[in-house]
């Protein structure tokens, strides 16, 4: 049968560490793959062909090509969504395996952490900057660079927690006001880049023309990108790659000999990327929320982030596993910005990259539990200030910045030190 292209399905599972799993066909496991929402999957299978140089008796005679070892790469475009369910008190401790894009993100960055939520502690005067949770839950729910939720008027208003001293939870940036007693406190779904990610992701890439379904082996990122385009849905790209394929009929458990199933996603609906929030701000923590919004026309963050191959003659197909390569100015992240120049001033920003002053940048997307992502840049230098317009007819100016590990908590783990984190609350 002719394959149509907008029919398909793609699902991932987590190689576990260790050079006895790496590339491993868990299609015997086919139950612990996570169905992902994705808008596009572009594989290229490789085979390498090696020439066969051995001197032939006749000039024109030629020797076949000898087969050589495998390897793909893949670019997969997803939605950047929540994962549908918000962590509230009685929410049962979540695990990241709970849905795929929480899977990917930890496959990929390496650390994740979650627990369930709590409420505003009744007759605790918490204030916009110092909210008192549940008795106890302080210290076993929330960790420095984890996040908080709070609702005001009908929103979410998400918060990267900078300081937890017993049950009382500090924000990075303080709330539009004080919560309301026994409101509830969200909690979150945070990954962060780890200093040696270990485990990796098998794929299992099917269309409804059942001999072209293709499971793909010992797979890390090498690229990702977030689009952040005002009015659309929020994407991410990655692209992936690993040194082993297989066509379904090569594995143990092929799907093949059935129609191509219905997908169950395990991950939230898409929100547009408008009546969010867009925080970029200095000083002191708790940052003020007010004058700490800001109004780009233009976002864009750049993650200088890979893996390559470790190679060895005892791996798979040359590859005893991928190792993460920092880049040679440390910097994870690059951001670019446009704002309007009544909107922020151009003057202080100029000042502040003279100045090596230290900027935190916080995108909010969506603004309802279980369906919203806070992206936390905590620390930025920033590198260049331009004018450049807002919109047509309107003036504006381009701030630049490159990341730092954050500079208001103390380090102690991977969490702590991190250049960026994702929150799913």
């Amino acid at each position: 049968m002719v394959a149509l292209k907008r029919v398909g399905r793609l699902r991932i599972a987590e190689e576990a560490a260790g050079s006895t799993t790496f590339g491993a066909e868990l299609s015997g496991s086919i139950a612990s793959f996570r169905d992902l929402r994705y808008i596009s999957a572009e594989a290229q299978l490789d085979t390498s062909v090696l020439e066969d140089a051995a001197v032939v008796q006749r000039g024109f005679q030629r020797r076949l090509a000898i087969i050589g070892p495998r390897a793909w790469t893949m670019n997969v475009t997803l939605d950047l969504v929540g994962t549908g369910v918000p962590l509230e008190t009685g929410t049962a401790d979540p695990a990241y395996t709970d849905t795929a894009l929480g899977l990917l993100l930890k496959i990929v960055l390496g650390y994740e952490v979650s627990f369930p939520g709590s409420a505003e502690a009744s007759g605790a005067a918490s204030t916009a900057t110092a909210v008192t949770v549940t008795t106890g839950h302080g210290v076993a729910r929330w960790l420095p660079g984890m996040a908080m939720g709070i609702v005001y008027n009908g929103r979410l208003h998400a918060r990267e927690v900078d300081l937890r001293t017993g049950d009382v939870l500090t924000p990075k940036v303080g709330f539009p006001a004080s919560p309301t007693d026994q409101t509830i406190v969200y909690n979150s779904h945070t990954y962060a880049p780890a200093t040696d990610p270990n485990t990796s992701a098998q794929f299992l890439l099917e269309t409804s023309e059942r001999d072209a379904c293709y499971w793909l082996l010992g797979g890390q990122c090498t690229s990702m990108s977030i689009d952040l385009t005002l009015g659309q849905l929020p994407r991410v790209t990655f692209t992936f790659t690993g040194p082993d394929w297989k066509q379904d009929d090569e594995v143990g458990t092929p799907v093949g000999s059935s129609a191509i199933g219905v997908a169950t996603f395990t991950d939230g609906d898409p929100v547009p990327y408008v009546n969010n929030e867009v925080i970029f701000t200095t000083g002191s923590e708790p940052y003020t929320y007010a004058g700490s919004v800001v109004d780009p026309s233009a976002l864009s963050l750049t993650f200088n982030w890979a893996f390559q191959p470790h190679p060895s003659p005892s791996g798979l197909n040359g590859v005893l596993r991928h190792r993460l390569i920092p880049p040679d100015n440390g910097s994870i992240v690059t951001m670019s910005m446009t704002l309007p120049i009544d909107g922020a001033n151009m003057k202080t920003l100029q000042a502040a990259r003279d100045a090596r002053t230290i900027y935190a940048l916080f995108i909010q997307v969506g603004n309802i539990a279980g369906k919203t992502v806070l992206i936390s840049v905590p620390a930025l230098q920033i590198t260049n200030v331009q004018q450049a317009d807002a919109a047509p007819s309107l003036h504006g100016f381009t701030v630049e910045g490159m990341s730092l590990e954050d500079q208001d908590i103390a380090y102690s783990s991977d969490l702590t030190g991190a250049h960026f984190r994702f929150h799913r609350l």
